[in-house]
């Protein structure tokens, strides 16, 4: 009988576990018995396992890293590049004085895998575009590092679900509910209107970067998203590049195309020599341009990330309320600096003076 009652007692206890496991969904204790982890899908289809609760996190590139920002800054546990003077008047400085522990992006850049170490972040979020080679690179650098590796995809389009896997992902979604519907009513106005140009009224634009100008992006590149949403013609006739992106142009390349409209990119590396939007006015043979005669030249604000693309990341969608407003005014009336006060607020959490206002817009709206 004593037998009898210890296996009613060792079965009642196995179904007392068996209860608990299945309340904690499927919640586990790690190997080390102190982190509970869930096991997630991303944005890409890897089964990944997670911390259930995650307080520090490491983005491989920009893109990941301004997303996790307009989240929460103080997840972030360190910077792929040092923070401009720029990016230190409107971030945090909590965020801009973290170490640098670089990461993969544009032009060769690649993270410091000791250094990534050292931070201890508790899950690495890899974002951009979905192919087998970002899902490569994502296995790789989680066997390297032993630190779950988590895809999120970054673009236009699914900019919406990108928050809100983020906001599941790292409990936090009472604040990316927020920005997810700030993106879905932007995107959805923008597209509702441009359904209704006609062929003949849309605008023909040369996208210049660089620091003359001289080098561009062609349509279906992920530095012209918002231009290809907003059903602007893309006059340049060249090669995605990848990467980086820009592929080198010349003069006469940009007089035949001859555009109605030009968008004229700045970025650090083009402060040192000048910017496109004055060497394109002064230069000999640009300066004759039908766009550039007509004033119709606009400079895309960069502070503390470009509107348009660089990175191409959560920035952008500031960037289609303003592209809309330069390529079709008569569509998009905009009241800009109302629009662009609640964009910063609600995405960067700050608070833009009107004198940041005027610098901000100085050469980017019509005089």
């Amino acid at each position: 009988m004593e037998r009898g009652f210890k296996r009613k007692m060792s079965l009642a206890v196995i179904i007392l576990i068996v209860f608990m496991l299945l309340a904690n969904g499927c919640s586990q204790t790690s190997a080390q018995g102190s982190v509970k982890t869930k096991t997630i899908t991303d944005m890409a289809g890897r089964v990944v396992e997670v911390p259930t609760e995650i307080d520090s996190v490491y983005c491989t590139s920009p893109v990941g890293q301004i997303m996790v920002y307009t989240i929460s800054p103080d997840l972030i546990a360190g910077l792929n590049y040092e923070a401009s003077d720029v990016e230190k008047e409107y971030l945090t400085s909590n965020y801009t004085s973290l170490p640098v522990l670089g990461g993969w992006y544009g032009k060769g850049y690649t993270g410091n895998l000791e250094e990534i170490a050292k931070a201890k972040p508790d899950i690495i979020i890899n974002a951009g575009t979905i192919s087998d080679e970002t899902i490569t690179f994502s296995d790789d650098l989680q066997k390297q590092l032993g630190i779950p590796v988590v895809f999120a995809e970054v673009n236009l389009d699914t900019m919406a679900d990108s928050y809100n896997f983020l906001g599941d992902l790292l409990n936090q979604t009472g604040r990316t509910n927020k920005l997810a519907a700030y993106i879905n009513v932007t995107i959805n106005e923008a597209k509702a209107k441009v359904a209704n140009i006609k062929e003949e009224d849309k605008i023909r634009v040369y996208y210049a970067e660089g620091a003359k100008g001289l080098l561009t992006d062609p349509a279906g590149s992920s530095h012209t998203q918002v231009l290809d949403m907003l059903a602007g013609i893309n006059v340049a006739d060249v090669q995605i590049t990848g990467g980086y992106g820009r592929a080198e142009v010349s003069p006469e390349q940009i007089i035949t195309w001859d555009p109605d409209l030009i968008i004229a990119g700045l970025d650090a590396g083009d402060v040192a020599d000048g910017a496109a939007y004055d060497n394109m006015q002064s230069d000999s043979v640009l300066k004759d341009l039908r766009a550039i005669k007509s004033g119709a030249i606009y400079e895309v604000p960069c502070e503390p990330y470009s509107w348009f693309d660089r990175p191409p990341s959560a920035n952008m969608i500031m960037g289609i309320k303003w592209t809309a407003q330069v390529l079709y005014p008569e569509i998009f009336n905009y009241d800009i600096r109302k629009e662009t006060k609640e964009f910063y607020k609600l995405f960067y959490d700050y608070d833009l003076s009107d004198a940041q206002l005027d610098e901000l817009l100085s050469r980017s709206v019509e005089k």
